[in-house]
């Protein structure tokens, strides 16, 4: 299975006499390396951009070697980001000798390089863009190098490469379907919301994993979303569930609201609990909120606050006693219309996955578990497959429609139409092309009308 390497960021500006060549670095993992090979491997990237120059004006992204994948990215001017990836690797004997075979096929350069790309826009969402940090600090690019490894001696640590797929292209939005009735119930108490506190610049409405209304803009929120579903969720779900006591803030019996982050309502608690200060681009200009996080039953508010304001317990207590009850009936009124998640109606033969460009929304009936695990109901082959299938829709402009037939029993279709992107994976070992035509066609009129026009 594919490991991290290696890990680092570094600006090609800093250092440029001989003898200062550390200077560069802001960043490397592992910690443990040395200076000289820290150096060394800035160089040798840094040799490789220029290399690149000379031929395109397209940046270098990516370098195959035998053992190892490099991805690179500039985020911004000046500044690189490396992510190094093992290739997997299998040993075999053959004439009593031990044989390393590496799967070179098995680690994608549009998977990886949308993962590091999310490690950029999750440190910038949090932390602030590399040149607003050290503008901060009145140019001491030391602030820079202690933001970085406080973030990524943790972020990095959450990564699980064996595990990235298409969905890590896409890094895209569940969203839950709902009548217009509730949805507009839903839009005008948000709105109010946002009128009533003046402190409030941005809400969002989701229920379980499912996002149903956002004011956020549309990127920082793809952002945001990731973070909740797969940091900030499943850790309060972990501390809910080794909590011993049971107490949960709540003020009255139709109130099951609670703060996941905020200051708490508790007497007991004597210390605020951590409030994220994130960063969201308002009209071109990256401005500082702080992002409270507020649940009742599987019905969650986000509101982003000014970062300039002091959230106190009375205002925790007044939003609670004002919106607690309102989300608790939402809640329960959702869960009587939507008991379970949205039906996927295809045969269990029949698998999908679906990416509109347009709103971010993402369906998938591949994927068993979206949040940690990240189960799937297909072969490691199939996923790879399509991560393949992708990366040759992106040299794509026009619709365009792919039909793929595995050795094994699989079939793999792709259409692409407009914003949208599909791909059915269908198990069935006997069926002809006709065949398989026929079930993507009946899978697009009954979960895609009107979508994918293409014969």
């Amino acid at each position: 299975m594919a490991t991290l390497g290696s890990f680092y960021v570094f600006n090609d500006t800093y250092g440029p006499k001989e003898g200062e060549e550390i200077k560069k670095v802001l960043y490397y993992y592992p910690p443990t390396a040395d200076e000289n090979k820290k150096c060394k491997d800035v160089g040798l990237v840094e040799a490789m951009i220029k290399f690149v120059e000379t031929f395109t004006n397209s940046p270098c992204q990516a370098v195959h070697t035998q053992k190892q994948r490099h991805l690179y990215y500039q985020p911004e001017k000046n500044f690189w980001m490396v992510l190094c990836v093992n290739i997997p690797c299998t040993t075999k004997q053959r004439d009593d000798q031990t044989i390393s075979e590496y799967h070179d096929e098995a680690v994608h350069d549009n998977v990886f390089g949308i993962v590091l790309r999310q490690a950029y826009n999750m440190f910038k969402l949090f932390m602030g863009t590399f040149i607003d940090i050290i503008s901060r600090a009145h140019g001491d690019v030391q602030s820079l190098k202690l933001r970085l490894e406080h973030f990524y001696s943790r972020y990095l640590s959450t990564l699980k490469l064996s595990q990235c797929d298409i969905l890590d292209v896409y890094n895209g939005i569940s969203w839950l379907p709902l009548d217009k009735g509730m949805y507009l119930r839903i839009q005008c108490l948000m709105n109010r919301l946002e009128s009533k506190y003046s402190q409030i610049a941005y809400t969002a409405f989701l229920c379980s994993d499912y996002l149903v209304w956002t004011g956020v803009p549309q990127q920082d929120m793809q952002v945001i979303y990731q973070y909740l579903i797969s940091s900030l969720f499943p850790s309060h779900h972990e501390q809910e569930m080794a909590s011993q006591d049971g107490s949960r803030q709540s003020f009255s019996g139709n109130n099951y609201g609670q703060f996941i982050t905020g200051v708490p309502l508790r007497p007991q608690d004597s210390k605020p609990s951590r409030i994220p200060r994130v960063y969201i681009n308002v009209d071109g200009v990256l401005k500082d909120f702080q992002l409270i996080v507020y649940r009742a039953l599987s019905v969650t508010v986000c509101a982003l606050i000014d970062g300039s304001y002091t959230i106190t317990p009375a205002f925790s207590k007044k939003f609670d006693a004002e919106l607690g009850p309102t989300l608790t009936e939402l809640a329960s009124e959702i869960v009587q219309k939507y008991p379970s998640k949205p039906s996927s109606g295809t045969d269990l033969t029949i698998k999908y996955i679906y990416f509109n460009h347009m709103n971010l929304a993402t369906k998938t009936t591949v994927h068993v578990d979206t949040r940690k695990t990240r189960l799937v109901s297909v072969p490691a082959d199939i996923l790879s497959t399509v991560a393949d299938m992708n990366a040759s829709l992106k040299r794509v402009e026009h619709d365009a429609e792919c039909l793929v037939r595995t050795a094994g029993e699989y079939w793999v279709v792709c259409k692409k139409s407009d914003t949208r992107e599909l791909y059915v994976v269908i198990c069935d070992k006997n069926a002809n092309l006709t065949q398989i035509n026929d079930e993507v066609k009946r899978l697009c009129l009954t979960q895609f009308t009107n979508m994918f026009q293409i014969d």
